[in-house]
């Protein structure tokens, strides 16, 4: 449940930093949120970093765009003590080798 939730609250985020809109304030969430967008060769990628160090967890998703601002690659990276996860997936949908 806490994985799932930690998914859809960075979904939530990276949805609002892609749209313009401000995000809530980091310490609501976790006790560290990162947010880093990142404009390269007129590709957008939105990076949402997300770590609690008193759970020694974290998770990482980023979308990458390109320049027309269509969703080419989503890549989610995670782990915590009991489990990590690790994937991506390409603008056609099929799971690839995250970063």
């Amino acid at each position: 449940m806490n994985r799932q939730l930690n998914i859809l609250t960075i979904l939530l985020l990276a949805y609002k930093a892609v749209s313009g809109q401000n995000p809530e304030t980091p310490d609501t969430l976790d006790p560290i949120i990162q947010r880093q967008l990142i404009i390269k060769n007129n590709v957008k990628s939105v990076k949402i970093y997300s770590c609690d160090t008193t759970k020694k967890e974290y998770s990482c998703l980023q979308y990458i765009y390109d320049k027309t601002g269509k969703k080419i690659q989503e890549i989610h990276c995670g782990h915590n003590e009991s489990y990590s996860f690790n994937y991506s997936y390409d603008k056609s949908g099929n799971e690839t080798l995250c970063c």
